[in-house]
């Protein structure tokens, strides 16, 4: 920035006299120009135009500080900056790809220039954008325009904290209706997924879908946090920094077993702390191969529409198929929702218990043959009454 922005005088002090006598006033800023006349006196036209150049300053609209004057990409990578050790990285990621479109809109234009007529003409416009880098013109969903201005919102409410600017021209704006379809897998489709599914990425999405655990919380899993002879998995939330201990159905111990001989079988070099590891034992990345991968499952599956994070809507959905209280599944999935009505009414773990092991029954025949097993069943009835106590170690496996 080269400084203070300066109001554009039209002709000398902003002030002209028409030819029929009358006085009027001139001028612009920033692509708003305010012109008004009939002004009796050259000292009227001086004063309105003032006026409105105080005006303008009220609302956040011209300043002489140099830092209301910062541009749209300057504030978004202060505010990228600022929110970055607040959210989980896969949300920070959303974010930063969520403001490049508003960036390539709205970039070199300073914050205060910014209307809500700008806002709209945005929004309309996007719906069907022309995409420079690829040179190719793509439908986008209601949602995803909707989500971009949300962000837009949020970086202006950071603006307003920090004194940049006082108005906010995505307050209060109009949303794109979106259509309210959810997406699960009934069985036959999470069979052919977890079939298409490379042998690594398999538990996974099987972890995923019988947990309802979040992509990148189940990433970031140790297992420090695993507790087979409880049948638990202790973990906090990436999204929502909330703990949650989420319950093992007896399926998801055998493959989590198996995972742990698997890397009990490399070298001590190779033995990370990830529970879910690529086949050379490097911990999956949520971008790169595991997205690559997983879409051409998809495809290769014949199924449209469905992201990983569909197997949490599965989840979910199965769940709510199978009859279990909606309270149930708001623990097992670790949602928000419903926070009042948790404060007077306790789930039970004996209730959520029931819940994992019927979901287990009802989608274990999915993974027949398909996910790899121990060497030796230890989850049989028999052991879970004996109730093994043992530490879990790396030198022992408990349970």
């Amino acid at each position: 920035m080269n400084g203070p922005q300066k109001l554009h005088r039209h002709d000398r002090d902003g002030i002209f006299r028409r030819s029929d006598g009358k006085y009027g006033f001139s001028l612009a800023y920033f692509g708003q120009r305010i012109r008004k006349t009939g002004f009796d006196t050259y000292k009227e036209a001086a004063e309105a135009r003032t006026l409105a150049e105080s005006q303008l300053k009220n609302e956040g609209r011209f300043s002489n500080s140099r830092e209301r004057c910062l541009t749209f990409n300057e504030v978004a990578a202060a505010y990228l900056e600022a929110v970055k050790p607040t959210v989980a990285p896969s949300t920070w990621t959303r974010y930063r790809e969520l403001l490049a479109h508003l960036q390539w809109c709205f970039g070199a234009r300073p914050i205060v220039a910014l209307f809500h007529g700008d806002v709209e003409h945005y929004r309309d416009r996007r719906k069907a954008e022309f995409h420079p880098a690829k040179n190719v013109r793509r439908l986008v969903s209601p949602a995803e325009v909707n989500r971009e201005l949300a962000v837009g919102r949020q970086l202006f409410n950071f603006a307003t904290t920090n004194a940049w600017v006082k108005v906010n021209p995505f307050e209060d704006g109009k949303q794109l209706r979106e259509p309210r379809v959810t997406r699960y897998l009934e069985l036959h489709e999470l069979r052919a997924l977890l079939e298409a599914l490379p042998d690594d990425l398999r538990p996974l999405a099987w972890v995923a879908v019988m947990t309802g655990i979040r992509k990148s919380d189940l990433l970031a899993a140790t297992w420090g946090q695993v507790k087979l002879e409880t049948h638990q998995l202790g973990l906090v939330q990436r999204k929502t920094k909330e703990p949650l201990m989420v319950e093992l159905e007896r399926s998801v111990v055998d493959t989590l077993r198996a995972l742990w001989e698997q890397r009990m079988r490399r070298p001590p070099s190779e033995r990370g702390s990830h529970v879910f590891v690529d086949r050379h034992g490097r911990p999956l990345k949520e971008f790169g191969r595991l997205r690559r991968q997983y879409a051409k499952a998809v495809e290769k599956s014949g199924l449209s529409g469905v992201g990983f994070h569909t197997l949490r809507h599965t989840t979910g959905s199965q769940l709510k198929a199978a009859g279990y209280d909606l309270l149930d599944i708001q623990k097992i999935l670790g949602h928000k929702s419903y926070q009042a009505t948790l404060r007077y009414v306790a789930v039970g773990n004996d209730q959520v218990k029931r819940a994992v092991e019927g979901l287990g029954k009802r989608l274990r025949g999915a993974s027949e043959g398909l996910i790899v097993q121990p060497s030796s069943k230890t989850t049989d009835e028999s052991s879970e009454k004996e109730g093994q106590k043992a530490a879990f170690t790396d030198e022992k496996l408990p349970g």
